[in-house]
């Protein structure tokens, strides 16, 4: 008797969820991760004195959002996502011109939005494990961050720190995706998309530069304070995971 209450709690779990559909009015829910814009450019300056300038920009976003929606036909799910962002923007910059020069700077900033997001299965029953789908979403956030670097030329050392702050953003984009269902109830799915993703950030900057004079070892501290609006086009690659949970009948 004792072993068999358990069994019978099983067996009703398994029954409500086994024939679980892609149907209007079912709920779902999870999260999805992905690595966005990530990018390494160089760009080479040759001048006319035959000196140059080299700069490398890496920049690296990691995305986790969690979801949830709802069926609202048996194709088209309607839903909202929160969005935790980090970003890593790393600048190495190496020069004759106008002296040997070198420096490299580095920001890294969080940032939390939210916004809605349209997914359409394009079938509306679970006739196979992997089902094809579209999706857009777009959010609106805020954050903050903090940058640092150090670097030298032919006439001093430098260090310099600072915050990044009153951070504004949005994000627009799309997605192509397939969803594969990895328990046999059809109520988890596995999910994997490759889309496009326009983001724009607006910020403001506070940093302090800490200057060693090589000729005569002065220290001087030198404000460099700037509003700073970014505009980033990129491809992304997501994965996440996602219930399918009928909310109406459990029996």
């Amino acid at each position: 008797m004792r072993n068999l209450i358990p069994l019978l709690i099983v067996c009703t779990l398994s029954t409500s969820f086994v024939h679980a559909q892609i149907k209007k009015g079912y709920l779902f829910w999870g999260a999805s991760i992905g690595a966005t814009t990530y990018s390494s450019v160089t760009n080479d300056y040759s001048y006319i004195d035959g000196h140059n300038r080299t700069t490398n920009t890496k920049t690296f976003g990691l995305i986790l959002n969690p979801s949830l929606g709802v069926f609202v036909t048996d194709h088209l799910i309607l839903g909202g996502l929160l969005g935790l962002n980090y970003s890593h923007n790393k600048i190495n910059t190496n020069a004759t011109e106008g002296g040997v020069s070198a420096s490299v700077t580095t920001s890294v900033n969080y940032t939390i939005n939210a916004g809605p997001f349209l997914r359409y299965y394009f079938s509306e029953r679970l006739l196979s494990k992997n089902l094809l789908y579209l999706q857009a979403q777009g959010t609106v956030g805020t954050g903050n961050g903090n940058s640092s670097g150090s670097g030298f030329n032919s006439y001093s050392t430098y260090i310099l720190s600072g915050t990044v702050n009153s951070i504004f953003t949005y994000t627009g984009g799309g997605s192509i995706g397939v969803t594969h269902f990895i328990s046999r109830d059809h109520i988890l799915g596995l999910d994997i998309s490759f889309g496009y993703l326009h983001s724009y950030v607006k910020s403001t900057n506070v940093n302090d530069t800490y200057i060693i004079t090589s000729a005569t070892g002065n220290k001087t501290t030198a404000a460099n304070n700037y509003g700073l609006a970014t505009h980033t086009d990129g491809f992304t690659l997501g994965v996440g995971f996602h219930w399918f949970i009928n909310a109406k009948n459990k029996n």
